[in-house]
């Protein structure tokens, strides 16, 4: 990608190391930024446990004074916080400066000594881009810096204040969150999809996350199930299912052979059957619509549309999923196949129309003047049913069943059900 050379990574210290040698900044600090190794650091502990009492106590105070800036969480480096430490912090900058030698813990803080002290410094134009990773992981101190080195730049931040772990190193995940605060005209592009876990995982994340009470409200979502979507086919209730739930979702488009109205042979690898539709979530793949529609409110509907188990109203809901393909789909497909035949198939005829009466009628007697076919509300039983009463409208069976057609009429009105075919395209049996 053109630009892709001009571009350098580097971490805050080596940033820091980077800086803090060049020779007019040597001048207006005075320290030699030669970090010490850990066998020249023990020749430190060893020239300074006299004065510490012990070269083991010597090692805390050096400990204290590199850690001293971070815990403070402010733009100053040091901070002592006692006579101690302020009389051993004097004599270990003597000693470093004697040995023109530099801290590893020191680098980052004088660099924000100088940043602070020295606003007309050219570093604070230096960058035209400064991108940041991580951003909650750094303290008040670091992000500080990074505040200077981008006041005059593009300046992108990246990081999640709800994955801030380096609380032992004083991380300030506050910084993310008051970004818009300090920076005006900022723009925030949240990702919140997680593509790393199932929705299982993200929601256990979520139920834990959400305790913390400082955060910025935002849900992150799981791997989205994936629609495997044939156009004109039983697939476009599964896609009306997913809108009704508002549940996130994948889709992968496969279109029918104009001329013979088949499903193309790459629909066989979602599914050997080469069928639609299909659903694959995780390592979950189910092909037939009744299963679909079942285990979708199931997973995604968060109790709604579906009766409660063991309830009367769900003996009658579960009934209505598999009466649709298995029994009300059955005569009207014979008669899609048989008219094909055109005089050879005339004999079959009679019977096939009495079935579809007969199960037209069914569905018609049970609906009755309901709104819905199982309880108050839509649930998975309408979703299924609705391609019963599709097909039967495209032979001209429906408008015999006044209660039926009055049905889809509704069905077909819903927002999301309008909402499934502008994504899904054009569908035959939506008229």
């Amino acid at each position: 990608m053109p630009g892709c050379d001009d571009l350098e990574g580097r971490t805050l210290h080596s940033l820091g190391l980077q800086i803090l040698s060049r020779k007019h900044v040597f001048s207006a600090l005075g320290r030699t930024p030669q970090p010490l190794n850990r066998f020249e650091e023990d020749l430190l502990l060893c020239d300074l446990k006299a004065l510490a009492g012990g070269k083991t106590r010597a090692s805390e105070l050096l400990d204290e004074y590199v850690a001293a800036w971070a815990v403070a969480q402010g733009d100053e480096p040091g901070f002592p916080a006692n006579s101690e430490q302020e009389k051993f912090a004097k004599v270990a900058v003597d000693w470093l400066k004697f040995h023109e030698a530099m801290l590893i813990g020191e680098i980052v803080p004088y660099l924000l000594l100088y940043l602070k002290h020295n606003p007309a410094a050219g570093e604070h134009t230096e960058f035209k881009h400064v991108l940041t990773d991580e951003y909650q992981d750094l303290n008040k101190a670091e992000q500080t810096i990074m505040s200077y080195l981008s006041a005059n730049a593009h300046a992108c931040i990246v990081g999640d204040d709800d994955q801030s772990i380096y609380s032992f190193k004083f991380a300030h995940p506050e910084g993310i969150r008051e970004w818009h605060n300090h920076n005006s005209g900022t723009n925030d592009h949240a990702l919140d999809e997680c593509q790393r876990c199932p929705t299982t995982v993200v929601e256990m994340a979520n139920a834990l996350i959400a305790h913390n009470t400082n955060r910025k409200p935002r849900v992150l979502k799981g791997i989205a199930a994936t629609l495997h979507h044939l156009n004109d086919s039983r697939s476009q209730r599964i896609l009306w299912l997913l809108e009704e739930l508002g549940t996130p979702y994948e889709m992968k488009s496969y279109q029918r052979n104009a001329q013979t109205r088949l499903a193309p042979p790459e629909l066989q690898q979602a599914h050997p059957l080469g069928k639609s539709p299909v659903i694959t979530d995780g390592d979950v793949r189910i092909a037939e619509s009744g299963a679909i529609v079942d285990y979708i409110i199931r997973r995604y509907g968060k109790g709604a549309m579906m009766p409660a188990p063991g309830s009367a109203e769900y003996e009658a809901y579960a009934e209505w999923l598999h009466y649709s393909e298995g029994s009300a789909m059955l005569p009207l497909m014979l008669n899609l196949y048989v008219s094909r035949l055109k005089e050879a198939g005339a004999p079959l005829h009679p019977r096939i129309e009495s079935e579809i009466a007969n199960h037209l009628g069914y569905i018609e007697g049970a609906l009755g003047s309901r709104e819905f076919f199982v309880g108050p509300s839509l649930s998975g039983a309408d979703i299924q049913m609705s391609f019963v009463a599709e097909v039967a409208k495209s032979f001209g069976k429906l408008a015999a069943y006044p209660n039926f057609a009055a049905w889809l009429t509704r069905m077909h009105a819903r927002p999301a059900f309008k909402r499934s075919v502008e994504k899904g395209g054009a569908y035959r049996l939506a008229g």
